[in-house]
């Protein structure tokens, strides 16, 4: 992953929330806020703490790495604009589309636009606490957390007061016109959003950022897809799993580029629509084979040419084999179909690699959503656990 001053920047800005506000880290890893340990003194010092880091070379600093970082390091960036409701997917529809998620704080901004006896401790918390929860993601360098751009950036103020003269707007409308203002400047920085009303926002992107070259069509299009793909309810255990757990198993960036062009490729010469439906059928056929992993009777114990793939459990069976694979293959297209147009991209997910391929990967995000539902399940019940052990 990318570590930059961005990276440092995102680091120190956790860091003064969780010092702060006295936020400690459960058995789990979880972040656990007590208003108790909260006082004036600790609102005087964060809003202190944050002003210093907002003021210093520091941001400038963060502001010059994330702007060059595409162009120096070929690190596609991607962001979130306008609201969401859901902030998990939010966060995963970001890292699957680029190798590095940038989010603009607001909140935290808007809070301290306040005086400090009118500042919701309870609600401060509440909100470090579900950043802090991103921390890991952001020490691998897989997502930055900066100001919002209107605090630095003299475009995007200057947008956004042309925008205030036309009236009441949506937050998906604020959020595209400040990608504007970036993409104006020179940074690539690759806008999505997750709005309820898709064709609103589709449309919302098009009249305000169409022009720029890292938002053709195509790119929208796939954008789209990723979100039919997210709230697909054949792969709920990619909302199921934590963020942390999301960018772990997805590891290096090079999956999601293997993802993004596996998703979003086809037969050349094909409509928007038809790349649509070659979309669906792939997702259909990627469901179908993790199910195929699933079933004991698959990989029992199968013996293939002298490779032998043990039973699969709680742990993935990697297929990277040749021999073990290439039979793997063979069973399975040999019940679905070998003709069919989604071959080719099967036989990719399970090419062998040194790194773990994009199949593994969704099995592992699986595998990481029970773990973590049950791990829930018995911290809620440890009077059960305890009769169990006796």
């Amino acid at each position: 992953m990318h570590i930059d001053r961005a990276t440092k920047f995102s680091t120190e800005f956790l860091g003064a929330l969780e010092n702060r506000l006295h936020v400690h880290s459960g058995a789990d890893g979880v972040p656990l806020f007590y208003p108790d340990e909260v006082n004036h003194f600790s609102i005087q010092l964060l809003r202190r703490d944050l002003a210093d880091l907002c003021r210093s070379s520091t941001l400038s600093d963060a502001v010059l790495d994330m702007e060059t970082c595409q162009r120096d390091h070929q690190v596609i960036q991607s962001t979130g604009v306008g609201f969401a409701a859901d902030f998990d997917l939010f966060a995963k529809m970001g890292l699957l589309l680029g190798d590095r998620l940038v989010l603009w704080d607001t909140v935290v901004q808007g809070m301290f636009s306040s005086p400090d006896e009118q500042i919701d401790t309870m609600a401060l918390g509440a909100l470090a606490c579900q950043l802090l929860l991103l921390k890991p993601v952001v020490a691998r360098g897989g997502l930055v957390l900066l100001p919002h751009p209107v605090s630095w950036l003299e475009r995007a103020r200057y947008y956004y007061h042309r925008v205030a003269q036309a009236g009441d707007v949506s937050t998906d409308f604020l959020g595209f016109v400040n990608a504007r203002a970036l993409l104006d400047e020179g940074i690539a920085l690759h806008p999505y959003s997750v709005a309820t009303d898709r064709q609103q926002a589709r449309w919302t992107r098009k009249a305000i950022v169409r022009d720029h070259d890292n938002l053709k069509d195509e790119a929208v299009d796939y954008h789209e897809q990723l979100v039919d793909f997210l709230l697909d309810e054949r792969f709920v255990f990619l909302r199921n799993v934590s963020v942390d757990r999301f960018h772990k198993e997805l590891g290096a960036r090079e999956n999601r580029r293997d993802l993004r062009m596996l998703l979003s490729s086809g037969p050349r010469g094909e409509s928007i629509a038809e790349r649509r439906v070659y979309f669906r059928e792939t997702l259909s056929q990627l469901r179908k084979s993790i199910d195929s992993q699933n079933k004991d009777t698959l990989l029992r114990r199968v013996s293939l040419g002298g490779a032998t793939v043990g039973a699969v459990g709680a742990s993935l069976a990697l297929l990277c084999d040749a021999v073990t694979s290439a039979a793997f293959f063979a069973m399975l297209t040999a019940t679905m179909g070998a003709a069919s147009r989604w071959v080719p991209v099967v036989e990719k997910l399970f090419a062998k690699s040194k790194s773990p391929t994009l199949y593994q990967v969704f099995y592992c995000l699986e595998k990481a959503a029970e773990e973590e539902f049950l791990a829930e399940q018995s911290d809620r019940c440890p009077l059960l656990d305890a009769h169990v052990e006796e």
